[in-house]
């Protein structure tokens, strides 16, 4: 997910991880993401900080909540549900007393009506 990579970013925290990439070969300069196959390291202070540590974590932990959320189709719906999204302020936060779904902005039946949640 390369659309947040600004907020994952340790440098604003005055750090440094030092070979996030390496190359394969000298000869043919490929160049390829370090995904554990070398030693990374994490050099503190490297700079002035521009964040704290404890806004930086809380940054990371609403990335981790907003990407565990599951996306499912429910039958006879065309939105996929679950999916954490910001345009709607109460999006994930109510939930039907009834049937347990987060509750939608407006859901339309084919005859044009207003559905209530207990309608099939």
């Amino acid at each position: 997910m390369e659309d947040n990579i600004i907020l994952r970013n340790e440098g604003y925290l005055g750090n440094a991880l030092l070979q996030k990439s390496y190359m394969t070969d000298t000869l043919t300069f490929v160049k390829l993401r370090n995904k554990g196959q070398k030693p990374q390291y994490d050099v503190e202070e490297t700079n002035l900080a521009i964040i704290e540590r404890s806004v930086f974590d809380r940054v990371q932990v609403e990335i981790a909540w907003r990407n565990s959320k599951k996306k499912t189709k429910e039958v006879g719906t065309k939105a996929v549900l679950g999916k954490y999204s910001g345009k709607f302020a109460l999006s994930e936060i109510l939930y039907c007393g009834e049937c347990g779904k987060p509750y939608r902005r407006v859901t339309w039946n084919i005859r044009g009506n207003r559905k209530l949640c207990g309608d099939v």
